[in-house]
């Protein structure tokens, strides 16, 4: 099928020419006429040698077969030939012309994106009044109607924009869709698409938006994006971050105070980091990241979990320069405690800590977070004397949330029951289950180190060397 067309505009002049040249009635004049198909042949070969297929492309080739005829009929052909046979004449010039005016007028349409523009508009209609959409929205990006779609806002995206003013969600989501990750916008648009973010109660449709201005360099659409950081929905929290921190060293002021208000937000204590491991961030942002993480709060905590995303990455480029940074910030005492907790759980994991050092934080003057922390990956290794010491020492500390993690560690480490399900995370803190652990937690926090495991049900510790 994709032959027919390039078929067409090579053998339809040769044909026309041909039946011209037998008409004829003069020898000379039909002369002229043969010598003028023989050459669209001539011209037809050379066309597809150029390309190197026996398809070219159709434009191009009905272009130049009716232009080289009609340059043969106008400058070769003699006004008193075909005397006989001037309505064929004219019918031949007049064919070959109108091919000629017709394949520029298409190429001038395509080329101004009216011709798209018509289409785009056809499409936004069938959208907008389409019924029969996929229950899953997700599904609507992968329609061949929203591929048609998407192909035809090249040139404009008015069709589109105008969709999101349809109370269907569904609509607006196509729309959306067929706008993603656009790279050029006219003046205007970018704010018709942030002006509607706000509004928009549907997190997909949401997602849809953030995808659909993600490529824009301009602070207001940077500004909105960090906002959306801290969206509701986890999905939409993804799609802001994939959108800003993929290119975010020359943005980072404008997506500051976004990122500060997502970290500090109560409702997101648990989401962990706002980075996806392999993700990078800029100086500035690590310097702004590590006061973030001597704050009181739940800001601290994220910012310490950010950037320990961060230097994951660094740490597996450039290990000689990163760990050296990262072993100072561990032991200094003045860093903040949550970045040194994270800090040396990745050296752990990357293993560049040694068991030594590991000792070293057992110290008193260490925050118990981090105590805690360094006794439990020592026991990981086998009995540790000292880090049973330092944990009966956390045990008596009047912190209920501290506690359940101690008794966790004891349980999994020191195989003492304290009844924690295997498993599962730890109860609520005011709970009278946890009230419970704690009790048995005090229990043995009060032995002699030489009674360690009275609690135990056969468990026998490892003899000192």
């Amino acid at each position: 099928m994709p032959m027919f067309g390039p078929l067409i505009a090579m053998l339809a002049p040769v044909l026309l020419m041909l039946v011209g040249a037998i008409r004829a009635d003069a020898e000379a004049h039909r002369f002229v006429l043969f010598m003028g198909t023989g050459a669209l042949i001539v011209l037809a070969v050379a066309i597809m040698i150029y390309h190197k297929t026996l398809s070219p492309p159709t434009d191009l080739t009905a272009l130049l077969m009716s232009l080289m005829a009609l340059g043969w009929l106008m400058v070769l052909m003699p006004d008193e030939a075909l005397a006989a046979n001037d309505w064929y004449r004219l019918l031949l010039e007049g064919t070959f012309a109108l091919i000629a005016v017709a394949v520029l007028t298409h190429h001038w349409l395509l080329r101004s994106g009216a011709w798209l523009f018509r289409r785009a508009r056809i499409l936004s209609h069938r959208i907008a009044n389409k019924l029969d959409w996929p229950n899953d929205l997700q599904a609507i990006k992968d329609m061949p109607l929203i591929q048609q779609f998407r192909e035809a806002l090249i040139f404009d995206a008015v069709p589109a924009l105008e969709l999101l003013a349809n109370l269907r969600p569904e609509v607006r989501y196509a729309a959306l869709c067929a706008l993603e990750y656009r790279p050029h916008w006219r003046p205007g648009q970018v704010d018709t698409i942030l002006n509607h973010y706000p509004n928009e109660s549907v997190p997909l449709v949401r997602v849809a938006a953030i995808q659909a201005v993600a490529s824009v360099d301009d602070r207001r659409a940077t500004e909105v994006l960090s906002e959306a950081l801290h969206d509701s929905d986890p999905r939409v929290r993804q799609a802001a971050g994939d959108a800003l921190f993929w290119d975010s060293e020359r943005r980072w002021d404008w997506l500051r105070n976004g990122v500060r208000n997502a970290l500090a937000d109560p409702k997101l204590h648990d989401c962990g980091p706002l980075i996806k491991e392999g993700q990078k961030l800029p100086l500035e942002a690590v310097a702004n990241l590590t006061a973030w993480s001597a704050e009181r709060g739940i800001v601290s905590i994220r910012a310490a979990q950010t950037l320990s995303v961060h230097f994951i990455r660094t740490l597996q480029e450039n290990p000689d320069e990163v760990k050296p940074e990262l072993m100072k910030t561990l032991q200094d005492p003045q860093a903040p405690p949550m970045l040194r907790i994270h800090f040396a759980r990745l050296l752990s994991k990357q293993r560049m800590i040694d068991p030594s050092l590991l000792e070293k934080l057992l110290d008193a003057s260490n925050p118990a977070p981090l105590r805690q922390m360094a006794s439990e990956l020592l026991l990981q290794s086998g009995w540790n004397t000292p880090a049973v010491s330092c944990l009966r020492e956390i045990a008596k500390l009047p912190n209920r949330e501290l506690a359940l993690d101690t008794a966790r560690i004891i349980q999994t480490c020191l195989n003492v029951d304290m009844g924690l399900a295997v498993g599962q995370a730890p109860p609520p803190p005011n709970s009278a289950k946890a009230a419970e652990i704690v009790r048995r937690l005090t229990l043995w926090a009060q032995k002699t180190e030489g009674n360690d495991n009275a609690l135990d049900t056969g468990y026998k510790p490892a003899p000192q060397a």
